[in-house]
């Protein structure tokens, strides 16, 4: 595993993929199947990175939208000098899995190098396809150039890594594997680059193969699909589903189960009810709350009357992983997660579904919103002939600073705006900063808020009584200098505007009575056409105005009266 300086060498000439548009920290990476314009089937087909904004989440609406598409190369000479093309199965349904690297620095992922009129791709021999590994950083720079004899006749399925240099391996074969990046031809083989091996002591009666991995704490960490029924026979009757290979550094030979997470846990039995319990675990995410550690699993699994179970909640509690419930999300095998304290946001991909889930009950509790049947919101659907696979955040810090549980509110009370608002999640935020607009396009600031960087609910009321129409907004600001807007809220307040002009008619001198002035009011003469004559300002707190027509000739003509957005005119005769 040692790395020479002719290999460090040798990377560090490698020409790497052009940059495409920088990605927005904060936001979600899907690994997407297909362009849409065939059905997917076995072949080699496209891959697309697609950008989805996680901002309409943090004022939760409903809605991730796609804004930033990368495509990697598909196409016989389309890749960059010295990199591989990288293509999925289209019908491959466990592969894909997006990582983002421990350093926050690169998305990595696996892929062929096959062209898309590549058939049965998974089938194929490295001899013919090397197995691909791809990176891409925040700028957007894609790095094809690591082509493997791994996983021969096998799907690439998933990869892990600290530094985007050091890549360890999962496919549907047995066996985790490490390469380092621009391995290819003979610095990469089956046999040196082993990293587990399942003996007869340690290994179920049927060699499980593994799903997806991930490192936490600098241990790798994997999932199995096991393949024989609770109480089976034999050596090692033990149900893999989880296990860790140690330390990044030194990792182990032998995969050491996780207690707790298996197919015949008695903590699981409480939520499956037929007789074949089995989980179905694909991507998942360990995070560190205040009393202890999580783990939310995709499981895309349907057993005898259970339906799809979703997103599953695991508690380590004294050294067993102990089952906690599911928030619902049919068929999901992708998920990424971030917590901030107890409240964790969740998203996970199913083939055709982009999910969303907020989780604010904390360590060994049933997950928050427990709806029947449907706790995890839609948030995007893939189109026709494409398909999801993994979720990652973007590289670079992927931090969401708020998530509004509730969004800004308006209400008048005694004639001043009330606004309240609530948040989900407040991570690294620096206040709230109240903003005032009359007109909707020009806003002042009104008052800021510390946040409490914690789920809190908020409120402020505008001292200034309001006569007419305005419009507020939130400027959330966080302690790195970014901020977001809240929607805007418009609240009316109007009210009947008295006008009366004397003498009437008027000789010189028209004497305008009016209610009391704001900021900003204003007085016009016009003609019944609507040809405005003059225009005035009135005085703040003013009631009466006067204003000289001597030189208007004589006839009929309109005077109105405008103040805080309230229009009123009446007619005089001079």
């Amino acid at each position: 595993m040692k790395k020479t300086l002719t290999l460090l060498v040798a990377i560090g000439s490698i020409a790497c993929a052009k940059a495409q548009k920088s990605f927005t920290p904060g936001n979600l990476v899907i690994y997407r199947v297909g362009n849409g314009l065939a059905p997917l089937t076995s072949a080699a087909t496209p891959v697309f990175l697609d950008e989805h904004t996680t901002e309409f989440v943090r004022l939760f609406q409903t809605k991730a939208p796609v804004v930033n598409t990368i495509a990697l190369p598909s196409k016989s000479g389309s890749a960059a000098p010295g990199n591989f093309l990288l293509t999925a199965a289209g019908n491959g349904t466990t592969e894909g899995q997006i990582t983002l690297s421990k350093d926050n620095r690169y998305l990595v992922f696996a892929g062929y190098n096959a062209d898309t009129t590549t058939l049965a791709v998974a089938a194929t021999s490295t001899a013919n396809v090397l197995r691909v590994v791809g990176t891409v950083d925040q700028t957007g720079t894609v790095n094809t150039t690591t082509g493997l004899n791994w996983a021969s006749t096998k799907a690439p399925r998933a990869v892990a890594s600290v530094d985007g240099k050091k890549f360890f391996l999962a496919s549907s074969t047995a066996g985790i594997y490490f390469a380092n990046l621009g391995d290819t031809g003979t610095l990469f083989s089956s046999t040196k680059n082993r990293v587990s091996a399942y003996n007869a002591t340690s290994r179920p009666t049927q060699s499980p193969t593994s799903r997806s991995l991930a490192i936490y704490d600098d241990s790798i960490y994997v999932d199995y699909q096991s393949t024989f029924s609770p109480g089976g026979t034999g050596t090692g009757t033990q149900s893999i589903s989880f296990a860790t290979l140690g330390s990044v550094a030194s990792p182990d030979t032998t995969a050491h189960v996780l207690q707790g997470i298996d197919t015949i846990s008695a903590s699981y039995a409480k939520f499956a009810t037929g007789t074949n319990k089995k989980s179905s675990p694909y991507q998942f995410a360990i995070l560190h709350l205040r009393d202890g550690n999580v783990m939310y699993i995709a499981d895309d699994n349907t057993n005898d009357s259970v339906t799809e179970r979703g997103i599953l909640k695991y508690s380590l509690v004294g050294g067993t992983w102990v089952y906690n419930g599911s928030m619902y999300a049919r068929g999901v095998r992708g998920l990424t997660a971030y917590n901030s304290g107890d409240t964790v946001v969740i998203y996970a991909t199913s083939s055709t579904k982009l999910f969303g889930a907020f989780d604010l009950t904390g360590f060994n509790k049933q997950p928050f919103g427990p709806m029947p049947g449907d706790s995890a919101v839609i948030l995007d659907t893939a189109l026709a002939n494409t398909a999801f696979r993994g979720v990652a955040f973007v590289p670079g810090t992927p931090v969401l600073p708020v998530a509004l549980r509730n969004g800004l509110n308006g209400s008048l009370v005694n004639g001043s705006a009330k606004l309240s608002w609530a948040t989900a999640t407040e991570v690294s935020t620096k206040s709230f900063v109240i903003e005032k607009s009359i007109d909707g396009k020009s806003f002042s600031t009104l008052a800021s808020i510390v946040a409490k960087n914690k789920p809190s609910t908020y409120e402020y009321t505008d001292a200034s009584k309001l006569t007419g129409s305005a419009y507020y907004r939130l400027k959330i600001t966080n302690n790195d200098g970014s901020f977001s807007y809240s929607a805007t809220v418009q609240l009316n307040n109007k009210i009947s505007i008295k006008l009366n002009v004397y003498p009437n008619p008027v000789v010189s001198n028209a004497i305008v009575a009016h209610t009391l002035a704001t900021a900003g009011a204003s007085i016009k003469v016009s003609t019944v056409s609507g040809k405005t004559i003059s225009t005035y300002t009135v005085q703040t707190g003013a009631t009466q105005t006067s204003i000289n027509v001597s030189n208007l000739a004589k006839g009929s003509y309109l005077i109105s009266y405008e103040n805080n957005g309230a229009i009123s005119t009446t007619k005089f005769v001079k």
